[in-house]
């Protein structure tokens, strides 16, 4: 299986409701359809394979091709298609079963059934999947969560309540906004077509966004008729009852929507995440009164990312609405009285023409309107015609003139206008801070297009008193830098200096306060000291402000910057540099979670140097402190406040060191918790051997500096506490010491733990069992560990049984005083574990309870004496744990005399099968076969050494039941594993290289062993031979009790041609070859019988390294001794 990662969240709800945390690591899988429940491994997830399996129909296989191929569409994931073999499968498979009920499918994982999907057998409603219907959702929808989707609603992150509907996600269980989750109530034909848009954006985060999907100029339509969608003419799969319900993902180009075909008012809408009405009657019915909200979505914008856009749409002959989107749009209203809604404003947009053809320009593009009768803008109320539009004085022309709207600008915004004669005015509002400089621009004959020669600009204040005035600014434009006394509303006057008309732009933006590079003459030298602070602006993206400051040789100097956003209080990360000139000497840190900047530095000469203030990201703006200080060494900042420091980092998980320098002196940290979750906080000195500090005291406070936990004694003299916050956030972790203790330390966080992970740690409790009396404990994260003592007697048999929700690989594992391992557990059917041990020694055992991957809770239990784990006979009704043919070998015991273990097999009379049953422990093993009636069709004993091989042909297909017992009143442990093949063609080995359908045979070990089942049957094996050595192959056949077996052996070489070959000539069972290969490779060795008596036989390869000519010693004989070589 592939491997797993983790997703992160984003922030984005939209997206992280959809989230489960788990992705495939690759963007390459296979999937396959399973032809027999065979084919599955044993213990598979929760018995699907052996509840009533059934392969995908054709129909059910095109429908997953289709899904998969949609998918691949949208995202940068590439799907293969595998047939299925035992020992070939797809990385997502698809079968019916019935369990479960509906449908279900697991996430991704490397565990054997991570990918899968089922879908119930009995109930037949997944049997006929069409384009629209609940069977073809269904997939989609378990396809999702093979790739990582979860449901919407479930904990966690989710998705807003006006978002949680199909409409949406097909991940959702609401089929509208507001329906509960207890069934859908679509219409028959009235469920989404497609992956909708949330789905896609999530998809996309886990796998990337395919942009080379329809990246050309692409036209696409649907049929009023049957709502069969087009793309560039081609018909695409047409639904049923005529219903349009679907999202569409464009990769690039220009490309069109296209409703031309369509006779009713149709609404297209062009912005992402919106929808287009073709027609109501191809809505679908939600159910419960409600309609889908449109018949096509808009795909969300992956990372901002423009490409995806539809730009150009085509509407009807009736009266319709338009709505564009921030790309240049096309927009052909056709016949009818149709409405384009624009974003923004009216003063946003510059507009020409009529309305046979209107160009818009606004927000840096160009829209093109052709056959359109009136436009609304999205901030500016009811509809106007063209010619209103077009025609009309745009801005009042003095600041009282209520008969005409007044301007709107912003700081860092522009607009545009046009002077419409020789006396116009136009007037524009802005509201501005006190305190803080300003420049506007009206700009005519700039590069932005204007055609406006000669502009004036006046500044003037609430009252309309002129503040500052500019008519010719470089160029003819106009320009005015100025200083505001008082927040409040200002206003700017455009007009023409020599009686022009045109069209202009106006801009405002702040003006720079600090000058951003050496010998700037535009802006002011920043100056700083030791001892001061300098608050400062970045008044826009890109802006950088310079200070300069006097250093002294061999002094430790530090520099801490913290910034704010424009807008509101949030943090903002900063770059803190220090340069001489025009040579940088040194960056400071940024930190993580608070992005403040922090710089230490000792002048190893005396002079003065220049530090450089900014936003590490170039679009941001606001405000920054910069403060100078004298440093004294100190690791890590005492308060939240203190600039003499650097402020600490933790995450969950982490640890980090510190010291604890002199009385007085504190550490803190930042770390980032999220709401609801439990967190634990140790600080470790002496007390626990990780440190020198001989009392520690902890504080957690919160981002207001408020104290919300503290502990100064915690196990020994260390202090440890445990916080779960109510409010997601940045905390701060603040040790110190108590009194005057000082010395190292190390500060470790995690979840609170119940026991301790090993001996060695002593921050948790180890477990205390008790016989007989069940302990429950808790798996916190992944990773976990817990430890338990038991004290166990010599001589006695004892139980350990481990009950656990979902932990997953969960190991339970004994050992004594530290030691190795002495035993672990087994699996049962129900997923619990059972661990069994006879103790050689009477004393305290520990038992671990491992769980590397997965969180959960769990119970444990220690019994002496052995409980029975599988029935001891068969009979009518009973419950049998399943056999897996071919799957992995069911291990087990008998644990008494007279104890035996019953499984239940499903057999096809079309295959042959061996059950294999290798004993241990003395265990002399009885192998049984039954039908369904109790009555027994084989039974085998042990041949050598407890093992027993039985082979059956069954001459019916069903459920048979196969029973270990023993011999002699023995007991022990044992291996239980089955194989199959075409029926009569029952074989250990295939015969020819290429023979897929049986295994190759491989060295696993010195010697080699294997069977001819009849005399006419071939065995072979792949070897890996290395040159420059000498190998010796010999054969026995020697316990082959039929006289005359003549052996041939053949080697072949990687190129396929024979390259020895010898046969036993006498009858003896032995047969051997010496071979020195020229080059290394994999060979292949055929193992047969001339006189086609067939029978067991054992394989020896040994081996002898042959040194090069000018290699050998010839004063010293060649000692390499001979040796057994193991080759898989």
């Amino acid at each position: 299986m592939p491997s797993v990662s983790y997703v992160a969240l984003t922030g984005n709800r939209d997206i992280d409701g959809l989230l489960s945390g788990l992705r495939w690591g690759t963007t390459n899988l296979s999937y396959s359809f399973p032809e027999y429940g065979a084919f599955f491994d044993r213990g598979y997830g929760w018995g699907e394979p052996n509840n009533n399996f059934e392969p995908f129909s054709a129909q059910q296989r095109a429908v997953v091709r289709q899904h998969l191929n949609d998918i691949a569409a949208v995202t940068n994931l590439s799907f293969s298609e595998t047939g299925e073999r035992a020992s070939q499968v797809g990385d997502l498979r698809y079968g019916m079963s019935d369990y479960p009920g509906t449908a279900h499918a697991y996430y991704p994982s490397s565990a054997g059934n991570g990918g899968d999907s089922w879908y119930n057998n009995s109930g037949r409603q997944y049997d006929n999947p069409g384009f629209g219907n609940y069977a073809y959702l269904a997939v989609l929808h378990e396809t999702g969560h093979a790739l990582g989707l979860k449901h919407p609603h479930e904990s966690g992150t989710t998705l807003s309540y006006d978002h949680d509907s199909m409409e949406y996600s097909v991940m959702s269980y609401r089929s509208h906004v507001g329906a509960s989750l207890d069934g859908y109530r679509n219409e028959a034909w009235g469920f989404a077509q497609t992956l909708m848009m949330n789905d896609i954006a999530a998809l996309q985060v886990m796998y990337g966004a395919d942009f080379g999907t329809r990246a050309d100029n692409t036209h696409y339509s649907w049929s009023p008729e049957t709502g069969q969608m087009f793309v560039n003419g081609a018909g695409a799969a047409r639904p049923g009852d005529n219903r349009v319900f679907m999202t569409v993902w464009d990769g690039g180009g220009t490309d069109t929507y296209d409703l031309s075909n369509y006779w009713n008012s149709v609404t297209i809408d062009l912005r992402p995440g919106q929808w287009t009405t073709t027609a109501d009657w191809q809505r679908a019915d939600l159910g419960d009164g409600y309609k889908a909200r449109g018949n096509v979505a808009n795909a969300l914008l992956y990372n901002g990312d423009t490409r995806s856009l539809i730009e150009n749409a085509i509407a009807t002959e009736s009266n319709d609405t338009i709505h564009g989107n921030s790309a240049g749009n096309v927009i052909d209203g056709r016949g009818g009285w149709d409405t384009v809604v624009l974003a923004g404003s009216r003063s946003d947009y510059l507009m020409d023409g009529t309305s046979g053809y209107v160009t818009a320009e606004g927000f840096g593009v160009l829209d093109s309107l052709l056959r359109v009768e009136y436009v609304r803008f999205e901030n500016g109320g009811a509809a106007d015609s063209i010619e209103n539009i077009i025609g009309a004085d745009d801005f009042r022309n003095a600041i009282g003139d209520g008969s005409k709207r007044m301007g709107a600008l912003w700081v860092d915004g522009a607009a545009r206008g046009r002077i419409e004669a020789w006396n116009d005015t136009d007037v524009f509002a802005i509201t501005l801070q006190g305190g803080r400089s300003y420049s506007f621009e009206l700009r005519g004959l700039d590069l932005l297009g204007g055609n406006l020669a000669d502009s004036l600009l006046e500044l003037r204040d609430a009252g309309g008193r002129l503040l500052a005035i500019n008519d010719n600014h470089r160029t003819r434009d106009a320009h005015i830098d100025h200083r505001i006394a008082t927040d409040g509303t200002y206003y700017l006057q455009a007009r023409s200096s020599g009686g022009t008309t045109g069209v202009y732009t106006i801009t405002a933006t702040l003006a720079d306060d600090y000058r951003d590079v050496a010998g700037e003459t535009t802006a002011p030298l920043g100056s700083i000291a030791t001892g001061q602070s300098r608050r400062g602006e970045i008044e826009a993206g890109g802006d950088v402000d310079l200070f300069a400051v006097t250093l002294r040789a061999g002094q430790r100097y530090v520099f801490d910057l913290r910034g704010t956003l424009d807008g509101g209080s949030q943090p903002a990360p900063v770059t803190l540099e220090l340069w001489q000139g025009n040579t940088r000497i040194q960056a400071g840190t940024t930190h993580a979670l608070t992005g403040d900047g922090f710089l230490a530095f000792t002048a190893a000469q005396a002079g003065t140097y220049d530090l450089r203030a900014s936003f590490a990201s170039a679009g941001q703006t606001g405000s920054y402190t910069l403060r100078a200080a004298a440093g004294d060494g100190d690791d890590f900042r005492d308060t939240l406040a203190d600039s003499t420091a650097a402020l600490g980092m933790l995450a969950r998980g982490q640890s980090v060191s510190g010291s604890i320098g002199k009385s007085g002196d504190a550490d803190v940290f930042a770390i980032r918790l999220a709401a609801g979750e439990s967190y634990a906080f140790d600080l470790r000195g002496r007390g626990a051997g990780a440190g020198t500090l001989g009392d520690g005291y902890l504080e957690l406070r919160d981002a207001n500096n408020v104290l919300v936990a503290r502990n100064d004694n915690g196990a020994t003299r260390d202090a440890a506490l445990e916080f779960t916050p109510a409010a997601d956030g940045i905390y701060y972790l603040k040790a110190r010491g108590v009194g005057s203790s000082t010395g190292s330390y190390t500060l470790v966080t995690g979840v609170p733990d119940d026991f301790a992970d090993s001996r060695a740690d002593r921050s948790d409790p180890v477990g205390a069992l008790v016989l007989g009396v069940g302990k429950a404990g808790q798996i916190e994260t992944a990773g976990d560990a817990d430890l338990f003592s038991v004290s166990l007697r010599a001589g006695t048999w004892y139980e350990a049984v481990l009950q656990h929700a979902g932990i997953q690989d969960v190991a339970l594992l004994l050992s004594q005083g530290g030691g190795a391992t002495l035993a672990s557990a087994s699996t049962l059917t129900d997923g619990s574990l059972r661990l069994v041990y006879r103790a050689e020694t009477s004393g305290s055992y520990n038992l671990l309870v491992n769980g590397p991957s997965r969180p959960g809770s769990y119970q444990l239990t220690v019994r002496d004496g052995l409980s029975d784990d599988h029935p001891d006979q068969v009979v009518s009704g009973g419950a049998y744990a399943p056999l897996e043919v071919r799957g992995a070998a069911t291990k087990g015991g008998i644990d008494t005399a007279g104890d035996a273990d019953v499984f239940a097999v499903t057999l096809s009379s079309s295959f042959s099968y061996r059950f294999h049953l290798a004993a241990s422990d003395g265990l002399d093993g009885v192998l049984e076969l039954y039908r369904g009636n109790g009555t027994r069709v084989a039974r085998g004993t042990p041949s050598d050494g407890g093992d027993v091989l039985l082979d059956l042909s069954p001459a019916t297909s069903g459920t048979f039941y196969v029973r270990v017992a023993s011999d002699y009143q023995t007991s022990g442990r044992y291996e239980l594993s089955t194989i199959s093949a075409a029926r009569g063609k029952l074989d250990d080995y295939r015969d020819v290289i290429t023979d897929a359908s049986e295994p190759l045979g491989r060295f696993d070990g010195p010697i080699e062993s294997g069977r001819l089942e009849t005399g006419s049957d071939r065995d072979v094996f792949s070897l890996y031979l290395s040159e420059r050595t000498r190998y010796t192959v010999e054969l026995d056949g020697s316990g082959i009790q039929d006289a005359g077996p003549q052996f041939r052996l053949v080697l072949i070489h990687p190129t396929g041609r024979e390259v020895v070959q010898t046969v036993d000539r006498t009858g003896t069972g032995h047969a051997q070859f010496d071979f020195s290969p020229l080059s290394s490779g994999t060979y292949h060795l055929s193992v047969s019988d001339d006189a086609q008596v067939g029978g067991d036989y054992s394989l020896v390869l040994r081996s002898k390294i042959v040194p090069r000519m000018a290699e050998i010693d010839a004063s010293a004989p060649i000692t390499q001794p001979e040796q057994d070589l193991v080759f898989g």
